[in-house]
């Protein structure tokens, strides 16, 4: 399979099998409880692999599509994709009234917590999944395109309440704060993100200053 991509190898695989009569054969490989079969799923993928198998699945199993990596190329479409939809106002006011009827949803946000909670337990995984949004707001329109968004969600009804007891009962755990704490010595350890906080921290006092100035 190498050199070609997992789907290009499936169809191949599949048209072989046609052309000699024959077709795909399902096989029982385990039975194992509903709430285990992502992570069975993912034992006979690598298994598999392991011991020299040509397997045509696109992602390392069970739900979503961790394992999968874009090309380049289709990364670069995505992106050009991305922009042209919220360069236009009515799609991009579509999309965020879609996030915010999302959020409104307790299970919604159950899942997307507990999602959370699964990346950000491993360091290596979370860096991976802040990559792109981090490099998207280094732009202006990333920036721009984020605020934007932000701004909506924080005028929800309701929500500013619901974030504000969220915050209260996560600063009363000795772990939240302990985590908060290693963060924020790690961004500071950085001489690159001391130089820029600091340089925040002083255009605040300036526009401050201005405004008292004024008064």
């Amino acid at each position: 399979m190498r050199g070609e991509s997992r789907s290009v190898y499936k169809d191949r695989w599949i048209r072989k099998l046609k052309s000699q009569g024959s077709g795909p054969v399902l096989r029982v490989l385990e039975e194992c409880p509903r709430e285990e079969w992502r992570d069975r799923e993912r034992h006979w993928i690598a298994s598999l692999l392991g011991s020299g198998s040509s397997l045509s699945n696109r992602t390392s199993g069970g739900d979503g599509t961790e394992g999968y990596t874009h090309s380049e190329e289709t990364k670069a479409k995505m992106s050009e994709s991305m922009k042209k939809s919220w360069a236009d106002p009515e799609t991009r006011e579509r999309q965020t009234a879609a996030i915010l009827s999302a959020l409104s949803s307790p299970e919604v946000r159950a899942k997307m917590s507990a999602h959370r909670k699964a990346i950000f337990s491993d360091p290596e995984r979370a860096r991976e999944a802040l990559a792109p949004a981090m490099a998207a707001k280094r732009t202006p329109e990333g920036r721009r395109q984020s605020s934007e968004v932000m701004k909506k969600v924080w005028a929800t009804p309701g929500f500013a309440s619901r974030q504000a007891v969220i915050m209260k009962a996560a600063m009363g755990k000795p772990e939240t704060r302990k985590r908060l704490s290693d963060a924020a010595r790690a961004q500071w350890a950085d001489p690159e993100t001391k130089e820029k906080m600091r340089e925040a921290l002083r255009a605040g006092w300036v526009k401050r200053r201005a405004r008292m100035d004024v008064s």
